[in-house]
């Protein structure tokens, strides 16, 4: 199977470069939670003038915006309120994290990476990121974010059963769809190519190979589900999440950390890396 190959190969250059991909990871993290906070300040403020209440009130609530799901609430992830912290969030990915790419193509390219490698892509591309970011937050959150709005304004405030489960997983196929088919944008971006040249490029590369783009996200996304799945599905079982009584809820909290682990210092990693050299197979081939 191609797409097994092509992760096994990502896995192998992850594995000769490991100390020097860890080390970006890191500023790629570190990059993030710092532009996210500076970006929840002035959310913060807004909220404060709005809504009420206290300054570090309001920022915990942006941090924990995803908290519901541990209650059990999984509906609250097809609601506006949501869909708007997560948009600025999946921007931020985009912008910080898409150097990467570019540490993936050194890889590629060279079999190495140099300790600077994360420092010099992002600021080379830092503009053609942050339009990626926008262009791909928009594309992949704005209509389901939009759909919601307007029901919200419409004084809709719940989506009755079954058409919240309908909405919720046609906008997680509308996510899904986006990610593959902009899977190789960045890696076009990192050649030096525009953000929409990009876009197309990789539209076009992905429409040509589909099985093989796809089946590899797929099986990305089914190890994701074995890492966080048993999160919200304990949660809608139970309708709660105590880790401080119930053994069984720290068992499967205790799993989810150890997969945000793994999710950044193997998958992430790895997955770059993967789409890096399949985008250069397409190319030359």
């Amino acid at each position: 199977m191609q797409a097994l190959s092509d992760i096994k190969n990502g896995f192998y250059n992850l594995k000769r470069t490991y100390l020097g991909i860890v080390l970006s990871m890191v500023m790629a993290i570190a990059l993030f939670v710092v532009v996210l906070l500076l970006a929840a300040l002035p959310a913060s403020v807004i909220l404060l003038l709005v809504a009420g209440g206290d300054f570090f009130g309001q920022i915990l609530s942006l941090v924990l915006f995803w908290e519901p799901l541990l209650r059990g609430n999984v509906e609250i992830v097809i609601s506006s309120g949501f869909l708007s912290v997560l948009l600025p969030i999946v921007l931020v990915y985009i912008w910080t994290f898409g150097a990467m790419y570019g540490v993936s193509k050194e890889i590629v390219d060279s079999n190495a990476v140099r300790v600077t490698s994360f420092i010099h892509w992002f600021r080379s591309h830092i503009l053609g990121l942050l339009g990626t970011g926008v262009l791909l937050a928009l594309i992949a959150i704005g209509p389901p974010l939009s759909i919601a709005a307007g029901l919200s304004m419409q004084g809709v405030t719940a989506i009755p059963f079954p058409a919240d489960w309908v909405f919720g997983l046609l906008s997680f196929a509308w996510f899904f769809i986006v990610i593959c088919f902009s899977s190789m944008q960045v890696p076009a971006l990192m050649d030096g190519l525009g953000v929409f040249a990009a876009l197309r490029e990789s539209a076009n590369l992905v429409r040509a190979n589909l099985s093989r783009v796809f089946s590899v996200h797929l099986l990305y996304f089914l190890v994701l589900v074995l890492l966080f799945g048993p999160l919200p599905i304990y949660s809608v079982i139970t309708n709660s999440f105590d880790a401080a009584s119930d053994a069984v809820a720290a068992a499967i909290l205790s799993w989810s950390a150890f997969g945000l682990f793994i999710l950044g210092f193997a998958l992430l990693p790895s997955l770059y890396i993967t789409m890096t050299t399949i985008y250069r197979d397409l190319k030359l081939g």
